[in-house]
């Protein structure tokens, strides 16, 4: 099965970008409207989308094959990899939040998403980049799982416990 045939590209600014891979046209462009307010040095594209086939879904069916984004501000994308809409049935028509309670308090600049995320499972697992040494109390880097299909968040690792009802919180220093 195909994707479209797609040749499939990200800019700096996390447009995803379809095209023919024989003429090079244009097929199709999203544009998740990442705003321009978000500090340069982060502006980056370290990996293309993460291409997943949903076998469970119809063969025509919209969002089959489905394009994993995410974006400097802290969203996730499914995009259907042959039109190059979201996918309504994911998240909130398409999209998820991926920032935590608390993050509004550090800024965009200082938590963001810049490597592709990856399916294992049935499940779209991304991490995050912090800008580390600049407070006292960083920022949480955490790695989250959600469901490919629906967007349901299955599982967040949070890679220095700092949840003091978490057993491995013990082991590390205040």
């Amino acid at each position: 099965e195909s994707a479209g045939e797609h040749l499939v590209v990200c800019s700096a600014n996390n447009y995803l970008i379809a095209l023919d891979p024989a003429s090079g046209a244009e097929r199709w462009r999203f544009d998740p409207q990442v705003e321009n307010s978000e500090r340069s040095m982060s502006r980056k594209c370290r990996g293309n989308a993460f291409y997943w086939l949903d076998e469970a879904a119809a063969e025509n069916q919209a969002c089959r094959h489905r394009l994993f984004m995410g974006t400097l501000d802290r969203r996730l994308f499914a995009i259907d990899a042959q039109t190059g809409r979201p996918c309504p049935d994911f998240g909130q028509a398409g999209e998820i939040s991926l920032s935590l309670p608390g993050d509004e308090r550090y800024g965009k600049q200082m938590v963001f998403s810049t490597s592709q995320p990856v399916v294992v499972d049935d499940k779209v697992v991304i991490g995050s980049a912090i800008v580390d040494l600049a407070w006292r109390h960083t920022p949480v880097g955490n790695i989250i799982a959600f469901d490919a299909r629906s967007g349901e968040l299955r599982w967040r690792f949070d890679i220095v416990p700092t949840d003091p009802l978490d057993p491995a919180s013990s082991s590390w220093p205040a």
